[in-house]
């Protein structure tokens, strides 16, 4: 069924009182759900205070019978070819509603994958410099100074991984150490 050419929720509420449809009708012609019905519903009721619509109500009588109502928006295109110019007319529906109303869920934060994992997963007992480290497995100094933080996360890492300087070649080292 066509959605409503009415634009306001005063225009609607003059149709519903004149041709007295149920909610279900309501909700199908005017292409809303039920609590939003319901929700303009109420606010009509309680806290709304209503506008005298200036609707011709005459022009919808067949919009909760199932026909397509005759309100509508005439566009005319025109198209220019070198020899014949053609013009056409095209129905549009207006409505109250954007078409960009449609709600965006909201992304996820924070890093994806398991790169962090990996990397100090594979921390062994040796010794190993931390320049090399970094660039096989692609996470910052800042990750594995940080490893304690990560690596409560992690289910079955055991020990604690170790950033330090050698004292005899003044390299970062990286290592796990057990017990």
């Amino acid at each position: 069924m066509a959605k409503t050419m009415v634009h306001s929720w005063n225009d609607r509420f003059a149709l519903i009182d004149h041709y007295k449809p149920t909610s279900e009708q309501v909700c199908s012609v005017f292409g809303v759900t039920q609590s939003e019905y319901e929700t303009a519903n109420s606010m009509r009721n309680t806290h709304f205070d209503p506008k005298v619509s200036t609707i011709d109500v005459n022009r919808y009588a067949g919009l909760f019978a199932g026909e397509r109502p005759t309100a509508t928006k005439k566009t005319t295109t025109t198209t220019h070819t070198r020899a014949t110019t053609t013009t056409s007319e095209i129905d549009r529906p207006e409505t109250a509603t954007r078409k960009s109303a449609i709600v965006k869920a909201p992304q996820k934060r924070g890093r994806k994958g398991d790169k962090i994992t990996k990397a100090l997963m594979s921390v062994n007992a040796t010794p190993q410099a931390v320049d090399e480290f970094m660039k096989t497995h692609g996470i910052s100094l800042a990750v594995l100074r940080q490893a304690k933080r990560f690596a409560a996360k992690i289910e079955g890492f055991e020990g604690e991984v170790k950033v330090k300087q050698d004292k005899a070649t003044k390299k970062l080292m990286i290592w796990r150490q057990v017990g």
